[in-house]
């Protein structure tokens, strides 16, 4: 949860040349061989060009003047820099034991290496006591080499410890002997030099007689009867260690202990574990947010270990690191090359980092953040790793507790502790306070930089501690509940990030706060006592404080998201078992923190297609459009893998659409694009084309006429169509020409001819029609003048009578005359008769 406090050396600048002052060189002849026997250990050069130094004395004189040397410094800079510390009679490490700033305690004397390789620094002198001196990098607290301890007296005589133990280097490759000088002690056939593992973290576990009392066993140890004499170690494993020289079977000190590391066999870096083969279409990476707690150093001994084996075993491929630097950044790349994978460091000698099984191409820092831009199978991520300030925690104040606010502030007469008065609950003043934390300020210089990282065209991932809940948390739905006491509060920092457009992975895949509350804070660990894990032991003060933003984009999908560590949290200072919904990744060995972590896992494709509405297009107007992709390497090849496009449209090489679509509708297509890497995306569009406006056309008429109506059978019929427009009012616009088109006749709801027009008319002419009647319609397609029109009429065809007369006997020339003749008689007797 908690940061490192700030660093609170004496910054004293003042510097002037102090010379013994002691006024006499003489010697015991015992003091010049103890130092001119440290001296040449020292000096001994270690094949690997490991950083080397030494005091030039192991006993001062008070006040005297304190010569540091180094030698192979592989990176010289100027803000690498000696400090001592006090180590009293109490057996008490202060200083940098744990790599960290041993809790806010300044040294006593420090100084600024000159930027070299080599050299020397002189420090002021200190009066009489046992000290301590860390040789460290980068104005932080990781070690460059192992501490020295050494002892100022009033005369620069030993009165306590007399001897002297040295090894012959300060670092030793993995499967060398170390060579263990002893020399200026009574010759005892009890005493004896024991060899234990040094373990990060003062007072996380007994890791040797520093308190000059019993410890747990050493591992390896002999006597050593002689007043000198040397003592070679061999199989030690990789690992810081302490050896102490120890007088009568007991643990009196009787020299300072010397400190040296053991380095692992270099790696062939072939053998590593990389990232999984690239298919060409797409990369999982999970991404773990780590609060390592204090450098893995919180549980003690084997919290680094914890740390890699958690990191093996979640597959996680990019983590984001709380509480770390520089040097446990490396360490942690070792120790996952020792597990056989390979992986990159980038972390300033601040407490955030960033580890990645990719390629890490650039790096930079601000504010609380540090940043890793990576290359996922190229495409490039941008990683932010954050640990915002760690005092101001107002969401202590509903709780009932104090937030470590500063003082001169509302509230920071409580300090940590519980608030007689009971909780608070005003939401303003909560606010106000937690926008003086400056954690809000924070992101706001996050979203600035990331915007710089989308505008390159980088995917953006961000996580971190961020010691402030969410505003998706603290709702009305969970008012009543976690201790909040009613609270509504719409944290800053979360608010923020999306107001710009960032999505918390673990809310975007379990958004309900009630059923998946996802806490982070505060973790059981079954290797502390409740007590250390707790800072308000009578509330419930489980909260979601560590975290994983991302910033959406076509390549880019998040897959799930869990909590990652013990199902265990502190509720109340005891060990309680979460109940709810939540995910959990438990730990198969131990848990190194105080905190769980969370994983996101996204799925990365090299490019994607955007856009996925294309522009409304008008029929039979020109449309022009453009499929626009993110990532990749150019050029690109389109195609249309599914469906068609609109009639009269195509897909260019460039990915642009046009023509001119000469239908209308809704045309559904996929499109499929490879860039020069062989990489493919599809995308699946629809573009809706709009029919054609109809122009206002002239109103037509129809005229049908038939040839006989009725007709008699055997009629050969003719119908004729003239085409004309309707009557119009004076000055409304007149035909500029005669109608075309066509004309379909149907007869009886049959098509019997389609003839075209011809000057505004045509005619069909069906020869003989049944008898009946015919309902003969008669239809005008229209032009573009001119809209459709019909006609129908009734056409009749009379039926045939049926008879049946007596047949007529056939009559000769002969008979015709006789018919004519009395035809002829007849005629004229009626005239006659009139």
């Amino acid at each position: 949860m908690f940061e490192l406090s700030e660093k609170k050396r004496n910054h004293a600048r003042k510097r002037r040349e102090v010379g013994d002052g002691q006024g006499w060189i003489g010697r015991a002849c015992l003091l010049l061989a103890l130092m001119l026997c440290s001296w040449l250990w020292a000096q001994r050069a270690h094949a690997a060009g490991e950083v080397q130094w030494q005091l030039d004395r192991q006993v001062y004189a008070a006040s005297a003047p304190i010569k540091v040397r180094f030698q192979n410094l592989a990176a010289p800079s100027a803000k690498h820099w000696v400090g001592i510390w006090a180590y009293p009679d109490s057996g008490a490490r202060a200083g940098a034991w744990d790599r960290a700033s041993n809790g806010g305690k300044g040294s006593l004397k420090w100084a600024y290496l000159p930027a070299a390789a080599s050299g020397e620094v002189t420090l002021q002198g200190l009066a009489p006591g046992r000290y301590s001196a860390f040789l460290l990098a980068n104005d932080g607290y990781d070690w460059l080499s192992t501490p020295i301890i050494f002892q100022v007296t009033a005369d620069g005589v030993a009165v306590k410890e007399k001897g002297l133990l040295a090894s012959n280097q300060r670092v030793f490759d993995e499967g060398s002997t170390v060579s263990l000088a002893y020399d200026g002690i009574t010759a005892s056939a009890r005493n004896w030099i024991g060899v234990w593992k040094y373990e990060d973290g003062p007072g996380a576990k007994a890791d040797g007689p520093w308190s000059f009392a019993q410890s747990n066993a050493s591992d390896p140890w002999k006597y050593v009867t002689a007043a000198s004499g040397t003592w070679d170690v061999a199989n030690l494993p990789a690992g810081t260690y302490a050896a102490f020289l120890l007088a009568n079977d007991g643990y009196e000190w009787l020299a300072p202990p010397a400190v040296f590391e053991v380095k692992a066999k270099p790696i062939d870096p072939s053998t590593l574990i990389g990232p999984p083969a690239f298919d060409g279409r797409s990369t999982e990476l999970k991404v773990l947010q780590f609060n390592v707690w204090l450098r893995a150093t919180g549980v003690g001994a084997g919290g680094a270990d914890m740390v890699a084996d958690v990191i093996r075993d979640t597959g996680a491929d990019v983590i984001t690191l709380s509480e770390t630097g520089a040097a446990y950044g490396l360490r942690l790349v070792n120790d996952l090359a020792q597990r056989g994978y390979r992986f990159h460091s980038y972390g300033p000698d601040k407490d955030v980092g960033v580890v990645s099984r990719y390629p890490i191409l650039e790096t930079g820092e601000f504010n609380r953040f540090s940043k890793a831009v990576i290359d996922v199978n190229g495409t490039p991520v941008a990683v932010y790793s954050g640990h915002l300030e760690y005092q101001w925690y107002v969401c202590y104040l509903p709780r009932g507790y104090g937030g470590g606010t500063p003082g001169g502030n509302p509230t920071s007469e409580y300090g940590w502790n519980k608030i007689a008065s009971g909780p608070i609950t005003d939401v303003p003043l909560i606010l106000d306070l937690n926008e003086k934390s400056g954690r809000p300020e924070s992101i706001r210089q996050f979203v600035a930089d990331a915007k710089k990282e989308r505008d390159k065209g980088r995917l953006v991932l961000m996580a971190g501690d961020f010691n402030e809940p969410s505003h998706l948390d603290w709702s009305a739905a969970t008012r009543d509940l976690y201790d909040h006491h009613g609270a509504i509060v719409p944290w800053q920092s979360t608010t923020l990030l999306e107001q710009a457009g960032y999505l918390d992975a673990y809310r975007v895949r379990f958004p309900d706060p009630v059923t998946h509350p996802g806490f982070t804070w505060p973790s059981d660990n079954p290797a502390v006592p409740t007590s250390r894990l707790t800072w308000a032991p009578e509330a419930d003060e489980r909260d979601r404080i560590d975290y994983v933003f991302f910033q959406p984009d076509a390549r880019l999908q998040l897959q799930g998201a869990t909590v990652v560590g013990p199902r265990k949290s502190i509720v109340k200072n005891q060990r309680v078992e979460e109940a709810g919904g939540d995910p959990f990744i438990e730990p198969l060995t131990g848990w190194p923190t105080d905190h769980k972590s969370v994983m996101a896992t996204f799925v990365i494709k090299p490019l994607a297609l955007t856009l996925p509405e294309l522009s409304r297009g008008k029929q039979n107007e020109a449309y022009r459009g453009a499929l626009t992709v993110l990532g990749g390497a150019a050029p690109f090849t389109y195609r249309i893998s599914k469906g068609d496009l609109p009639p009269g449209m195509t897909l260019a090489g460039d990915g642009t659409l046009g023509g001119t679509p000469t239908a209308s509708g809704l045309f559904a297509f996929t499109v499929q694009v490879e860039d020069a890497r062989g990489s493919v995306a599809e995308r699946d569009y629809s573009v809706e084309i709009a029919a054609a406006e109809q122009p206002v056309k002239i109103r037509s008429k129809v005229q049908l006429t038939s040839s006989s109506n009725p007709a008699k059978p055997g009629d050969q019929l003719r119908f004729t169509v003239s085409v004309v427009m309707e009557p119009v009012a004076e000055g409304s616009a007149k035909a500029a020409a005669l109608p075309t088109g066509h004309v379909e006749f149907t007869d009886n709801g049959v098509l019997a001819a389609t003839v075209p027009l011809q000057d505004g008319q045509a005619g069909w002419a069906p020869g003989a029609l049944q008898p009946g009647k015919h309902a003969i319609v008669a239809s005008y397609s229209g032009d573009v003048q001119f809209a459709a029109a019909s006609m129908s009429m009734t056409q009749e065809v009379s039926a045939v009578v049926a008879s049946n007369p007596a047949p007529v006997p056939g009559l000769n020339d002969f008979g015709l005359w006789l018919v004519g003749l009395a035809l002829a008689v007849l005629g004229g007797r009626r005239l006659r008769r009139h």
